[in-house]
């Protein structure tokens, strides 16, 4: 009998104990998954994280050049712990019996909530949101507050709270956790396209129905793309349109169609145009007042807009996607602007792009202007505005792209629900940063802190090296160009130049006045260089171009007044890493180009001057190191955008 109350007591114990759920456990069905348009700022520095807009059942591998998953009926993703602290989770596709399908990539959690979480590649690159408890359905964002670079035990607790542990299908909720057996908590609300209430605002009509227009036919557009405009219109794209400058633009919408509004001859003056859109004449005055402020002939000419009445609920942050493009070349500016007016009370002010006023300057040719700036023949590439209002009702929504100075070279304002596709000579073209000191979000895209004498400056999504990735994974495989340098003397002079499939130069120099060149280009494949300089007066120039394929810069230049310039262009991810110590020293990075880039900078001793430059690829991280010797130091300058 004893043993038998044992035996019951030990069953006991094992029905009452809860079995724990940990993120390894948990299967994500093809609609937890989802490729995104998130607010890199707040998902990478805070703890609440935005997510613009979704595609549910998009999911991409690692690197997303890999291309996307293939998905069949009751296939899922698990994670499983890939023992590198770095990116502790591989991602794997399982197939309705549990056999493995295919590897989707290591990396790690970024934020983690209840519901979502963010997850990004070791490429530090392809970003993918995930959720849960929910199989997801429609574009709409969400966002959440949680923990920012969970550890793997923050995660399993999120997991085992809330997460479901079997796949979900589209519009599918978790309603019983694993462990808990209590409710799912819901998401707090994220960004949404005004598109759920109020018809037409993506143009898939191919019209401009729901809108009245200051000029132009409302219908898709026939006529060829030139720097002369003939109102609103709709269109389906653009394709290798030729503003100047040797840029090749092309634009697709969201959906099917977009809004295009370029003023033309027949486009009213700007001051009625901005009327109609409700605007008030201190309002135009102070609009008119900022440009002419700016010096040169930038008093606002003539106008085309468009508007509508929308239906919008306070307490809900609102997207709308927008492009402008210039046809014109700086110093001759023009411009853009987005207006939300309340359809009865003028005293209820909206927060438009985080600051409240019932306009917003868009985009601009001239550097500085506005929210967002393109310089000469540029664009901004698909951004978006953020809505809120302090009332629930009606307003009216309007758009309007102007000259300035003259009614030449109109520039194109293009509107949709969410963002499309843009690009520049054949390379993706991501959203630019907004201006320095504007108060407008940064979308998909990274944001430069101000980083002037300070000691350390970063953009955060940092890893590499861990032996210059394993000296360039081997110089990838082996075979190709090498040339290695040792040399020990004062002025000398050494030149590389190499071309061809992969192409690996390592030197190493000791002595002054030295002169070092090295020029690497290639299609396809690796560009890799390991520089060591010890001596003062140093002068060092590396370059890196070529199409598709990795360049990687790992230099130490040591002692007094060194100069270092490194310029890496073309297709592929950049990477440089430079350490500097000593006197005086002058450093020069400038990544150009599509996909990623990173720099990773430190420096020691005295006054420095530093200019970092990164723009054209949709990941821009850096970090700085600097400590000075000295009570004031160079200023560090770094300019990201596109």
């Amino acid at each position: 009998m004893e043993q038998i109350k044992k035996l019951l007591f030990l069953i006991l114990i094992f029905l009452s104990t809860t079995v724990r759920a940990d993120l390894t456990d948990i299967k994500f069905g093809q609609y937890q998954i989802a490729d995104s348009q998130w607010n890199v700022n707040s998902c990478l520095n805070t703890t609440t994280c935005e997510i613009y807009s979704k595609q549910p059942g998009t999911a991409y591998k690692i690197p997303w050049t890999s291309g996307q998953v293939q998905w069949a009926s009751g296939d899922y993703v698990k994670f499983e712990l890939s023992g590198n602290s770095s990116y502790p989770y591989t991602a794997k596709q399982y197939d309705s019996a549990g056999n493995v399908k295919s590897t989707l990539g290591s990396g790690k959690i970024v934020n983690m909530g209840p519901d979502y979480f963010f997850f990004v590649g070791s490429d530090n690159n392809t970003g993918q949101l995930f959720s849960g408890s929910s199989g997801m359905s429609g574009t709409s964002g969400v966002s959440w507050t949680g923990t920012l670079n969970p550890t793997v035990a923050q995660a399993n607790t999120y997991a085992d709270a809330t997460y479901s542990t079997v796949p979900l299908s589209s519009g599918q909720t978790a309603t019983v956790t694993p462990s808990s057996q209590t409710s799912t908590p819901t998401s707090s609300s994220g960004p949404v396209s005004p598109n759920t209430n109020n018809p037409n605002l993506g143009f898939e009509s191919g019209t401009t129905a729901n809108w009245t227009i200051s000029n132009g036919t409302g219908t898709e557009k026939t006529s060829g793309w030139s720097d002369n405009g003939d109102g609103v219109n709709t269109s389906k794209g653009m394709t290798n349109y030729q503003a100047g400058g040797g840029k090749s633009w092309s634009v697709t919408p969201y959906g099917t169609y977009m809004m295009v509004i370029q003023a033309g001859g027949d486009s009213p003056n700007f001051d009625p145009a901005m009327t109609s859109l409700g605007l008030t004449t201190t309002e135009i005055t102070n609009i008119r007042n900022y440009l002419t402020g700016l010096g040169g002939n930038s008093s606002p000419t003539n106008a085309s807009w468009a508007k509508r009445t929308v239906a919008l609920e306070s307490g809900k942050t609102y997207v709308i996607a927008w492009q402008y493009m210039s046809t014109d070349y700086t110093p001759f500016n023009d411009g853009s602007i987005m207006t939300l007016i309340h359809s009865s009370d003028p005293t209820k002010i909206p927060v438009l792009n985080n600051e409240t006023k019932r306009y917003a300057l868009l985009g601009f040719t001239n550097p500085g202007t506005g929210n967002y700036a393109t310089d000469s023949y540029g664009s901004t590439g698909w951004q978006l505005a953020t809505i809120t209002v302090p009332v629930s009702g009606d307003y009216i929504l309007g758009f309007s792209s102007f000259n300035l100075g003259d009614t030449a070279l109109s520039p194109i304002l293009l509107v949709d629900d969410l963002q499309g596709s843009t690009t520049l000579n054949g390379q993706t073209f991501g959203p630019i940063a907004p201006n320095a000191g504007s108060s407008a979000p940064t979308t998909g895209g990274s944001t430069a802190p101000a980083c002037p004498n300070s000691s350390t400056c970063s953009t955060t999504a940092f890893n590499a090296n861990t032996g210059f990735t394993n000296r360039a994974n081997v110089w990838s495989q082996q075979n190709g160009n090498r040339v290695i340098i040792e040399q020990i003397g004062s002025y000398n002079v050494a030149t590389v130049q190499q071309t061809g499939n992969k192409n690996y130069a390592e030197i190493d120099l000791t002595g002054s006045n030295n002169t070092t060149t090295i020029t690497q280009s290639s299609s396809g494949a690796t560009n890799y260089i390991e520089l060591t300089i010890s001596g003062n007066g140093n002068t060092t120039n590396l370059t890196q171009s070529g199409t598709g394929g990795a360049k990687g810069i790992l230099a130490t230049v040591n002692n007094a007044s060194n100069s270092l310039t490194v310029n890496q262009s073309g297709t592929g991810n950049h990477y440089s890493e430079i350490s500097l110590s000593g006197g005086a020293k002058t450093v020069d990075i400038t990544q150009t180009g599509s996909v990623g880039h990173m720099a990773n900078i430190t420096l020691t001793g005295g006054a420095t001057s530093i200019t970092a430059t990164q723009t054209g690829g949709t990941q821009q991280f850096y970090s700085i190191t600097h400590n000075c010797a000295q009570a004031s130091c160079a200023a560090i300058t770094v300019t990201q955008g596109q």
